[in-house]
This record gives C-alpha cells, sequence and structure tokens, in this order.
C-alpha cells in the first residue's frame, strides 16, 4: 500500500519524529511504501496514497480533516499528543503491530463529521469556559504541551470565566431561550480527561448530541465538571440534553469563545456573528484496528 505518514514534530513531548521515522521503517519493511511528511510541509496532497496515517495528537488530525474527507482516504491515528480523542474512540494505539494489522485486515469505518460554520471537526466542540481555556492556551502554547501545561489557562479561567446568556436553537427550534453555562455540541462520546459530557453520542448516526450545564459561576461548572467525570451529569434536572442535525449558537451580551477538537475556533456573537452547526453523515473514512 502506498501511505502517507503525516506527523507533528511537537506531539508527544517531541518524540513524533523519532517514533515516525520508527513506524515508517517498520511499514517498510513490511512492503509499504511511505512518504514521511512533516506537518510544516502538509499540503493536502495525498498524490494517490491508500490511508493517511496520522501521528500526532487531536489537533493533527483536526488539520487533516477536510483533505481526507474531499480525497475519501482513510485516516488511521498514531496518538502522540495530550488526550488522542480520535484513537481512544477507535482503539488505535502507539504499536507499528496494531497498525500492521488494520492494513492487512482493511476494514473501513465510515463516520460522520461536522461542520462549524463550514469548519469541519470530527469529535466535540465547545462554548464557555472550556473553550475559554483552549483559547488561553493557544496564545502561550510553546513548542510541546502536557496536561500540566493547562494549569495557568484554567487558575486565569477562575478569574474571568467565559459565561455570558447564550441562546440555542436545535432544528430550527429554541431549545435554551437564555443562559448562561458550558454547552458542548458532541459527535463522539469522547471529551478530554474522561469527562465524556455526552457519552451516548454515537459518530454513525447522523445526530448530534447536544449536551448543556447551565450556570452563572465558575464554581457551578466546576462542580457539573464533577457530576460529568462521576457520570452523575443527569442527577440535576437543570442539565440539558437532545439530538439534532442543525445547531445554531448565539451569545446574546458578548462574545464567548468557541473550540473545535480542542482547538481554538472563532468567537460566537449574535445575528451574523452567530455559529452554525450542522451534521454531514458518514463522509469520513477510518482505517480501524482489526479488534473494532
Amino acid at each position: 500500500m502506498k501511505l502517507v505518514l503525516l506527523f507533528n514534530p511537537r506531539s508527544g513531548s517531541g518524540a513524533a519524529q523519532r517514533e515516525a521515522e520508527l513506524f515508517a521503517h517498520s511499514l517498510s519493511s513490511a512492503g509499504h511504501g511511505v512518504r514521511l511528511v512533516p506537518i510544516e510541509a502538509w499540503t493536502s496532497d495525498f498524490s494517490g496514497a491508500d490511508a493517511l496515517v496520522v501521528m500526532g495528537g487531536d489537533g493533527t488530525v483536526h488539520l487533516s480533516l477536510d483533505a481526507a474527507i474531499d480525497s475519501g482516504t482513510p485516516v488511521y491515528h498514531v496518538p502522540m499528543g495530550t488526550e488522542n480523542l480520535f484513537a481512544r474512540e477507535f482503539g488505535m494505539d502507539r504499536r507499528p503491530a496494531t497498525l500492521l494489522s488494520a492494513l492487512e485486515g482493511g476494514r473501513i469505518k465510515e463516520v460522520d463529521i461536522a461542520r462549524g460554520n463550514g469548519r469541519a471537526f470530527v469529535i466535540m466542540c465547545g462554548v464557555g469556559p472550556d473553550a475559554s481555556i483552549v483559547h488561553r492556551m493557544a496564545r502561550r502554547r510553546g513548542r510541546t504541551i502536557s496536561h500540566l501545561s493547562y494549569l495557568g489557562p484554567i487558575f486565569a479561567e477562575f478569574g474571568s470565566p467565559a459565561l455570558a446568556p447564550i441562546r440555542v436553537t436545535i432544528d430550527g427550534r429554541e431549545a435554551i431561550a437564555e443562559a448562561s453555562g458550558w454547552l458542548v455540541v458532541a459527535n463522539s462520546r469522547q471529551y478530554a480527561l474522561r469527562l465524556d459530557p455526552a457519552r451516548d453520542a454515537d459518530m454513525t448516526d447522523g445526530l448530534l448530541d447536544i449536551v448543556f450545564f447551565p450556570g452563572r459561576s465558575i464554581w457551578t461548572i466546576l462542580a457539573w465538571t464533577v457530576l460529568a467525570w462521576t457520570r452523575r451529569q443527569h442527577w440535576l434536572g437543570s442539565f440539558f440534553r437532545a439530538r439534532g442535525r442543525e445547531v445554531r449558537i448565539e451569545c446574546l451580551s458578548r462574545p464567548l469563545p468557541l473550540q473545535l477538537d480542542g482547538e481554538a475556533g472563532p468567537h460566537v456573537g449574535r445575528g451574523d456573528e452567530a455559529v452554525r452547526i450542522s451534521v454531514d453523515p458518514r463522509r469520513l473514512r477510518v482505517l480501524t484496528p482489526v479488534s473494532r
């Protein structure tokens, strides 16, 4: 097979390039043709590749989405980032043997993607404190990151949380009229630190899972976070959950940051600055491990 191996040299505390070279050697030894491409040289050119192997974090997967979707090239994620939610969803790991067996098995799963104002994402997007932390992180990001890198942005969020009234419309019907809180629109059940607020989300059902945790203070959102981590968010009647194909989010008093797949997106405002999210069923082809 002809493979493109896209890697992010900054992932895995700088170990991704070394791992990419080892993977390329294992794949070549097994008879596959490998083109090793650092993310800095990424041009979205697959040149007839049979599969795209992404070595990095979820941000590297996010970057490659449009090219993979447009070309129909199956994607495999070798997890080298902080959370690796895409790889977790499909049981992918960092062992060359797992990838080689997936290539031999040839099992392809077609999954939904979503678009926020046209920008593709595959895991989830969020508006509220989580998106604000992502934006804070993006402003101070160095060469490599770890979970500890998020402590500064998290503490900063406690001082000035991104909480303001929002309005949410699902499939043309108003679902949240005017409330502050943390909103997640999920295509996958995976979320950072295994919080998994939309743990019933299915990437093949043609629907988005919308969950909302209302709160006017960061302490309320922190309480919701604990409940989500312990799978008890449904204990409170104010927890909101719905499914739909199209979601419109409008921030009523001031613009709030948006994150997509853990990457900083635009700020969401009102009127023309609202964000529209839609699902595009079964558009991404994923090469899955044989055990899945």
